[in-house]
């Protein structure tokens, strides 16, 4: 309905010759009392069937959210928009290890981590990125081709996997 609006409503902008904000609005009244003519329809039953919202602010926040899932690493840790969050625990934390966590960012952009229905606490730090090694040009020339003989080799034995022998069957793509 949306689009038919304003579809309609510029049309008829045009056609009474409006190009300006302040006319636009003192127009608008008018246009949607026509439109409302034109097109509303009374509805089969006079029953309002909405039903009321009665959850609270928190339980909202919890429904209205984008989730994920992760599963925390061995040091209760998980990656997120490069963001990795580690989860603080009281005692030990053994049972966390490996566990599946919900993770969940609110439209207030909040990242909230959950666990079997209980909110998790956590702190957070940026991934580094690897810093590039430094090399000196004298030695340029010996890592370059020692890169190279590094990407030969792992092309070697990509290819050499996916070879069929005699008598064996290969199941890679």
């Amino acid at each position: 309905m949306n689009q038919t609006l304003q579809d309609r409503l510029v049309k008829e902008l045009r056609l009474a010759n409006i190009s300006g904000i302040e006319a636009g609005n003192a127009f608008l009244p008018s246009f949607i009392a026509r439109f409302d003519t034109q097109f509303a329809v009374e509805p089969a039953s006079k029953i309002n069937a909405h039903r009321a919202c009665d959850l609270n602010d928190d339980a909202l926040n919890n429904i209205l959210c984008f989730e994920y899932n992760r599963k925390l690493s061995k040091n209760l840790e998980l990656s997120y928009n490069n963001t990795v969050y580690q989860v603080k625990t009281t005692g030990q934390g053994y049972a966390l290890r490996h566990a599946k966590v919900t993770v969940r960012q609110h439209l207030n952009e909040e990242v909230t981590l959950h666990y079997k229905g209980r909110q998790l606490k956590y702190t957070t730090y940026d991934k580094k990125k690897k810093a590039a090694e430094i090399v000196s040009s004298k030695q340029l020339n010996q890592k370059i081709e020692s890169m190279q003989k590094q990407e030969k080799i792992k092309r070697y034995t990509r290819r050499k996997q996916k070879i069929n022998y005699p008598g064996e069957v290969f199941l890679g793509k």
